[in-house]
C-alpha cells in the first residue's frame, strides 16, 4: 500500500482542518499555495502527494485491475486519486466532523475564509461541498440554503469536473476510502459524474459562487493524459451514428432544459467570485 505523508504548514489549526495536496518535487506549487492561503489568513496540511514517476507497474495493474474508464488511466491519474483518498483517510480517522481538501493549483476568493474555518454553515446530512468550479455547463437543483455574503448552495445533479477544492464529511471520507481501494476512473470522475456509480448516492451541494478555482498550472495528469490513445472502435453504421448522437442531444440539452424548465433548476455555469 502507497502512503502519503502529511507534513503540518506553520500557523494555528482553526475549527475545520484543510488539507494541500503537493508532490515534493512540485516546489514552485508549494510556494504558490502559501501564499494563496496566507494572503487569506489561512493555514493548511500539507499532504505529501503519490507521485505516478515511482508507480511501479505491479501496483499500477493492480490499482486498475476493475477500471470502468474507457482510456487506461494514466499513472498519473492513478497517483491523484491516491493522494486524495490519503486526505480522506486522515480525515475519516481525524476528530471534525468535516475537512476540506485542496490541490495545489487553486486560487481562493477573497470570501473563501468564511467557509473555510468553520462548519456551522454545512446543511445537516451534506456529504460534499464542492467549492470549487471547472466553468463548465451543470444542473444545479433549486437553491436551498443562503449564505454569506449573497453565497448560497444547491445540489449538483450533473457532472461537474474538477477536485481542486471540496469540504467532505467524516462519514463520506471514510466511505469513498473504503469503497475505492481499486482505481475505476479519475477522482474527479467518481466523485462527481453520475455515470461513474457513486454520485447518485451522495448529496453533494454546489458551492455558488465558487470560492476556488484551478488557475492552470504545469499539470502532470494532463500531459500525460494526451499521450494515452483509447481503444480503437469499429466504425458505426448510420443508424448507429443517429442514435448515438440523439443520445447525446438528450443528455447534453433536453435533460438539462427540462430540469429547467419544470423543476425550476439551474442550468448553465458556476462562477467564481
Amino acid at each position: 500500500m502507497i502512503e502519503a505523508k502529511v507534513n503540518l504548514v506553520t500557523g494555528a489549526l482553526n475549527s475545520m482542518k484543510r488539507y494541500v495536496i503537493n508532490l515534493d518535487r512540485s516546489e514552485e506549487r508549494l510556494t504558490h499555495i502559501k501564499s494563496v492561503f496566507t494572503k487569506e489568513g489561512l493555514d493548511f496540511t500539507r499532504v505529501k502527494a503519490v507521485d505516478g514517476r515511482n508507480l511501479s507497474q505491479e501496483d499500477y495493474e493492480r490499482l486498475t485491475q476493475t477500471s470502468i474508464w474507457p482510456k487506461p488511466l494514466t499513472k498519473a491519474e492513478v497517483a491523484c486519486f491516491l493522494s486524495h483518498r490519503e486526505c480522506w483517510r486522515l480525515i475519516a480517522e481525524g476528530d471534525d466532523p468535516y475537512g476540506a481538501v485542496f490541490e495545489d493549483d487553486v486560487k481562493l476568493s477573497p470570501h473563501a475564509y468564511l467557509f473555510l474555518t468553520k462548519f456551522d454553515w454545512i446543511p445537516e446530512g451534506c456529504d460534499i461541498v464542492k467549492l470549487d468550479t471547472a466553468e463548465i455547463t451543470c444542473v444545479l437543483g433549486k437553491f436551498n440554503k443562503e449564505l454569506l455574503d449573497g453565497y448560497k448552495l444547491a445540489p449538483l445533479l450533473t457532472k461537474h469536473y474538477c477536485s481542486g477544492g471540496y469540504i467532505i464529511s467524516k462519514s463520506c471520507a471514510k466511505r469513498l476510502y473504503d469503497v475505492n481501494k481499486q482505481i475505476k476512473a479519475p477522482v474527479d470522475e467518481i466523485m462527481y459524474n453520475p455515470e461513474c456509480g457513486i454520485f447518485s448516492t451522495l448529496n453533494i451541494e454546489q458551492m455558488f459562487p465558487a470560492v476556488v478555482i484551478q488557475i492552470g498550472l504545469s499539470s502532470t495528469i494532463l500531459s500525460e493524459r494526451k499521450t494515452i490513445k483509447g481503444p480503437k472502435h469499429s466504425r458505426r453504421t448510420i443508424p448507429e451514428k443517429i442514435r448515438r448522437e440523439l443520445k447525446r442531444f438528450k443528455k447534453r440539452y433536453l435533460v438539462p432544459w427540462a430540469l429547467k424548465t419544470f423543476r425550476g433548476c439551474f442550468w448553465g455555469i458556476v462562477p467564481f467570485r
